[in-house]
């Protein structure tokens, strides 16, 4: 069980480095592909390019999930990650807007679009894979494990980012060093490739009397409360860390923190976000899963306004104390989410509905960075994502006491 989690956890990571790559280097693709744009306008731009792999991750989730119902989850795990590989790579190689114009972006936004389709897959599969390898009372640590791989995979982007950031100058970033971590990814991606080969179908699948035909319909017509339930809870989590994936770019352009050194310490706290998902999930296991996570969001909703406060300060002991709290949220509620999502769905359907779930969350989710940059355009105050991530955690909370009969073999 250790070992299926463990191979799960490093092919996730380096699949997820691959999807996270491309916000983390906002600031050099904005000139790039938008190069006749403000400053602001192109990085909305990204953001919107960003965005639009998420709307690609519903259509990857249904497909993906129907044939992993129908036909095992890891024919599913290996078609994904060589889709992010070429998608990845292909990012490295496109000409700027300077050489071919809109056709550079439109090229940029079909990349983004298979990058989506792929990761529509990733998650969702690893959750299912896991939960369904895993006994109840060890679920919470085994899942944490894996979506401790997603962690360790934009710790890796992170740490890459930081090291050419130090090795290069701002020019050369510019001119060639962002594509250095999409070809990376690429040849990364190939190598979790090579891993997920060696792991095994779950025996609960392998032993289903009866295959689903249709899974997506089956779910949509007696799955639909669990489906708006997985969306609902995945709100809080989901916008902490897609806004804390745009976390450098935000600090540098509007606290004037400098990007080396925000993403030095950046780095460092998705080390400490990525332990305590690990830590979270040994807590479900003892505590219970509605417990832990009922109490991370209300202590959010607390915490977010005078965590957001801090940023005024401009120093660099309240950015530490930022990024380290705010990393350590992302962790901490990312150790519940998942083993919930997978109890929601029976063993036919579980691919669909988790894939359901999740990827249709993220597909909103997925604008949070731009709202917020909008917000704080309007406003000029770091004080409305604050109140945006509230909203976000009273969703998930009212989603949470939503009753819902776990069915989880």
């Amino acid at each position: 069980m250790f070992k299926t989690a463990l191979l799960s956890s490093i092919s996730t990571a380096l699949d997820y480095y691959d999807f996270v790559i491309y916000i983390l280097l906002a600031s050099f693709i904005g000139p790039v592909f938008f190069s006749d744009h403000t400053a602001f306008i192109q990085n909305m731009s990204v953001l919107g390019v960003f965005a639009i792999g998420y709307v690609a991750r519903p259509l990857g989730g249904f497909i993906f999930g129907h044939f992993a119902d129908r036909h095992g989850r890891k024919k599913i795990f290996l078609r994904s990650i060589l889709l992010m590989a070429f998608s990845t790579f292909s990012i490295g190689l496109l000409p700027g807007y300077s050489l071919l114009g809109n056709l550079s972006v439109a090229l940029l936004m079909g990349c983004r679009l298979l990058q989506g389709f792929a990761q529509g897959a990733e998650i969702p599969a690893a959750i299912t894979f896991v939960s369904e390898h895993s006994p109840t009372h060890k679920r919470g640590r085994l899942v944490g494990l894996t979506l401790a791989g997603a962690g360790i995979g934009a710790t890796l982007a992170s740490l890459i980012n930081t090291l050419l950031l130090h090795l290069l100058t701002p020019s050369e970033m510019h001119q060639f060093g962002w594509r250095i971590p999409f070809l990376l990814g690429g040849l990364l991606a190939i190598a979790g490739f090579m891993i997920r080969k060696k792991s095994t179908e779950p025996f609960v699948f392998l032993n289903l009397k009866h295959v689903c035909k249709t899974p997506l319909f089956q779910t949509l017509r007696q799955y639909k409360i669990p489906v708006l339930k997985g969306m609902g809870v995945i709100a809080l989590p989901g916008s902490l860390i897609l806004f804390g994936l745009f976390l450098p770019n935000y600090l540098f352009f509007h606290f004037d923190y400098p990007l080396r050194q925000t993403y030095s310490i950046f780095t460092i706290s998705l080390i400490w976000s990525s332990a305590l998902i690990f830590i979270s999930g040994g807590w479900v296991d003892r505590f219970g899963l509605g417990r832990v996570f009922g109490f991370l969001i209300v202590f959010s909703l607390i915490l977010m306004i005078p965590l957001f406060k801090l940023l005024e300060c401009r120093t660099d002991f309240a950015l530490w104390l930022f990024l380290f709290i705010y990393e350590g949220l992302i962790g901490l509620m990312s150790g519940c989410y998942p083993p919930l999502l997978a109890q929601l769905f029976p063993t036919e359907i579980r691919m669909t509905g988790v894939a359901l779930s999740y990827n249709l969350a993220y597909l909103f989710i997925g604008f949070v960075p731009m709202l917020a940059l909008y917000l704080i355009q309007r406003t000029h105050s770091a004080q409305s994502v604050a109140i945006l991530m509230c909203v976000m955690g009273l969703i998930s909370l009212f989603s949470l006491m939503k009753k819902s009969t776990p069915t989880l073999d």
